[in-house]
């Protein structure tokens, strides 16, 4: 009874664990549904619209749903669980059943071996690597090895180090290294080089706004298979996947250069998409008074005036509190003129009463609304201390409104420590910006409407996003940059805003970077910035939010960088002398020459690390740097943390100094209305297949049969939910072996009852038959399963496709 009562926790737990696994494709079908019917909508809408008759449906409708799926990838759907994480955790569909192309690429590892023996001329490795080549079609073994082997031919005495060590690649191929030991430091690189590969492409596949992409290394054989549902544009998948690594080193301009000439920028687009304010004489500038100390004033209801800077809490509030906005929670106005102590939730009552008499008066002359407010700190230190300190300072300030007269149930406060930053926390200014208060409104006190959906979107603060630079309708209009990219500026301790030192010029989220791209490309902008000027995005968002930096780039004349990868020699994860993360760099002779002028050029002042048009790292030059070899020093964060930093950065320098081409060697390519076809055509055979299986074992086993029917339900169940636990995808093929599957279940059973039948006839009783049954049975079921799981395992190592 003990052995049963465990069985049966076993499989209620093991049933939980399926259905849960399972429960994820329901919500984020909803959630696909919904993005195919405003899709939908969208492509008809611009179809009908007279000459668009000639654009691709498919094409539209495939950006409009991505665009939906990638705005929302972070709305909370299920349990807390945002889209795209629920996404992660269901079953997907391959290519044959929803369309798209499959390509798989394999790095070039000859290349990548001529290049790090720098094209040695030695006839011993050449003959070496032709004959590998030649091999290597016919062979089961890796290039590396048969070029060793085929090296030991070529020249029996041959040390391979005299062709590998130089003086830039003295530590990974060292002068008295024997050739077993050059072999090894080979295969590092290669792995090196797949997997730096591998990187890059996920980078490079977001060109193609795919919604669901699948990218998979296998780790035997040392290719990478790419699915990239709905792409069908052949020849730039091809040109854009298999191009080279393109790394970069560029000068940068400070954000106090260029500040200006964005704002500039914002006032041009301001008067061409909304005129009518210029009628209007409406020509505030909320950032541009922050900066330049302008001031805002107001009459509340009741007469009683408040005064402070222009874009300031006090004024963002008034007007949303008198617009037209309904509550939600990603309208947050930041506190410009609240201050506390170092590290402490102490308020500073001098800088602090004047903006605080301000909301006590505010929200005085409105008695509805309520307000929320939120801290939030830097990374710096324990993330459970950060949450503490956020919290109360949060605290202290409905503490102090509290004193000023204020109804307690009027105000909430919460700390959400380090997250949700809004600038990068490896600066002391990027620190600082993310050092904030800032307040939402919670109730304008409009009616039972807005309280309808403020308990229908709950407040658990998982949602919130700060976005000052959209919090009213009219700044967006009066600042259309400025209201998508948020300019770097952060809260002085003495009240107002300073600009941020450094090459970031402003802040976006990944889902308003197209619409900035495109302000930036509208011919207002012609000859705001310099021509030397270029504007880069980063290659990954701020830790624990959807916001890009944008960097400013200086470009030399003649518009190429002034050092590429093709410089660097080395690059690896290190510790300095005292104990912290960094990257070694090594360059050639001829790079280091650029390098140490670039570096004496710039002191004080960044140098962007750029692949393929993206910033992966700003650096700052503490000094110049001869000789070649530079460290460059992590931010701020764990140890852990920074360690994988310096190792994501290594390894984007290396993908730029060992050029290992990929070649596509197959390629697929499905249309979706055949991908429709294939779901409906697979779905049938599987319910069609099921269902004989299940009326043969009724008809002929009768009550026995219904057990067997009720086994192979729960097997399928245990199945279905094994796969999406394993975020395997499901295709033709696939369905097949479903099918083959519960086949071979069903004839598990057929062998048991079987038996059972032959020890009845026999003349055994009931339960003695069913004993020897399944003994008898037992063997040959283990026999067929034990030789699918062989089967299963060579293909998962060997296979492709």
């Amino acid at each position: 009874m003990q052995n049963r009562g465990a069985l049966w926790i076993f499989t209620i737990l093991l049933a939980l664990a399926c259905l849960w696994q399972l429960s994820f494709s329901f919500f984020t079908g909803r959630v696909e549904r919904t993005a195919a019917n405003e899709a939908t909508y969208k492509v008809d809408s611009v179809l009908n619209v007279a000459g668009n008759g000639g654009l691709d449906r498919d094409s539209l409708f495939l950006q409009y749903e991505s665009r939906y799926l990638r705005q929302h990838g972070s709305d909370p759907i299920y349990l807390g669980y945002t889209y795209d994480e629920c996404k992660a955790k269901e079953i997907n569909l391959g290519l044959d059943l929803k369309g798209g192309m499959a390509v798989t690429l394999e790095v070039s590892i000859p290349e990548l071996i001529v290049n790090l023996a720098d094209n040695s001329e030695n006839e011993a490795f050449r003959t070496a690597i032709a004959n590998a080549r030649g091999r290597q079609a016919q062979s089961t073994e890796d290039f590396i090895t048969l070029f060793a082997e085929e090296f030991s031919k070529a020249d029996p005495n041959g040390k391979l180090a005299a062709i590998f060590h130089s003086p830039e690649r003295k530590d990974m191929f060292p002068r008295e290294a024997s050739n077993d030991e050059i072999v090894e430091a080979l295969r590092r690189e290669a792995r090196t080089a797949v997997d730096n590969t591998e990187k890059i492409l996920r980078t490079r596949i977001d060109k193609f706004g795919v919604a669901q992409p699948s990218i998979q290394k296998q780790q035997f054989s040392g290719r990478i298979q790419i699915e990239l549902p709905g792409v069908k544009d052949k020849d730039r998948v091809r040109k854009v996947l298999q191009s080279t690594a393109n790394l970069e080193f560029w000068e940068t301009y400070e954000n106090a250069d260029v500040y200006p000439l964005l704002e500039q920028a914002n006032g041009r687009l301001s008067a061409v998409l909304h005129p009518e304010l210029e009628q209007e004489g409406d020509t505030t500038d909320a950032v541009d008074a922050l900066l330049e100390g302008g001031d805002f004033s107001h009459t509340l209801p009741g007469g009683v005036s408040i005064s402070g800077n222009a874009g300031g809490v006090e004024q963002q509030l008034v007007r949303f509190i008198n617009g037209n906005k309904p509550v939600d929670k990603t309208t947050w106005f930041d506190f410009d003129r609240v201050t506390f102590a170092s590290s402490s939730a102490e308020l500073d009552p001098g800088a602090s009463k004047a903006q605080l008499d301000n909301l006590k008066e505010i929200l005085t002359a409105h008695p509805a609304v309520r307000l929320k407010i939120g801290g939030y700190t830097d990374s710096t230190g324990n993330e459970e201390a950060n949450q503490q300190l956020s919290q109360a300072r949060a605290e202290a300030v409905v503490a102090a409104l509290v004193d000023r007269g204020v109804e307690a149930d009027r105000l909430e406060a919460e700390g959400y420590g380090s997250q949700h930053p809004v600038a990068s926390n490896a600066t002391p200014e990027g620190r600082a910006q993310n050092r904030r208060m800032a307040l939402r409104v919670l109730d304008k006190g409009d009616g039972e409407a807005d309280d309808l959906l403020n308990e229908l979107a709950g407040d658990t603060g998982s949602g919130d996003v700060l976005d000052t630079a959209q919090a009213q309708a009219d700044f967006a209009k009066q600042n259309p940059l400025f209201a998508v990219m948020r300019p770097a500026v952060f809260q002085a301790t003495s009240g107002g805003y300073n600009l941020a030192k450094g090459p970031v010029v402003g802040n976006s989220s990944v889902s308003d970077t197209a619409r900035v791209n495109r302000l930036l490309r509208m011919p207002a902008m012609r000859g705001v910035l310099p021509s030397d000027c270029r504007l880069m995005w980063g290659a990954k968002p701020y830790e624990g939010s959807d916001v890009l930096p944008l960097y400013a780039i200086r470009v030399p004349r003649g518009g190429k960088p002034k050092l590429d990868g093709s410089s660097i020699t080395d690059a690896a994860q290190d510790f300095d002398i005292s104990g912290d993360v960094e990257v070694r760099m090594q360059m050639n002779a001829e790079g280091g020459a650029i390098w140490k002028v670039m570096t004496g050029d710039n002191v004080g002042r960044s140098v962007a690390i750029v692949l393929d048009g993206l910033v992966y790292s700003a650096p700052t030059v503490i000094t110049e740097i001869a000789g070649g070899r530079s460290s460059i020093s992590m931010g701020g964060g764990d140890l852990e943390e920074q360690i994988q930093e310096a190792d994501d950065l290594a390894n984007i320098l290396k993908a730029g100094a060992l050029p290992a081409p990929a070649r596509i060697i197959d390629e697929t390519v499905v249309g979706p209305s055949l991908g429709a076809e294939n779901v409906n055509s697979g779905l049938i055979s599987f319910l069609v297949a099921i269902a004989l299986v299940m009326l043969y074992m009724v008809l002929y086993y009768a009550g026995a049969g219904w057990v067997a029917d009720l086994a192979l339900i729960v097997n399928l169940f245990v199945l279905m939910g094994s796969l999406a636990s394993l975020q395997a995808s499901l295709t033709l093929p696939g369905i097949a072996g479903i099918v083959l599957t519960m086949g071979m279940a069903v004839d598990a059973n057929v062998l048991i009852f079987e038996r059972i039948r032959e020890e009845l006839r026999a003349g055994r009783v009931l339960k003695s038959a069913v004993d020897l049954g399944y003994k008898g049975a037992l063997s040959a079921i283990i026999d067929s399963n034990v030789t699918t799981l062989v089967i299963a395992i060579i293909l998962y190592i060997g296979g492709t496709g």
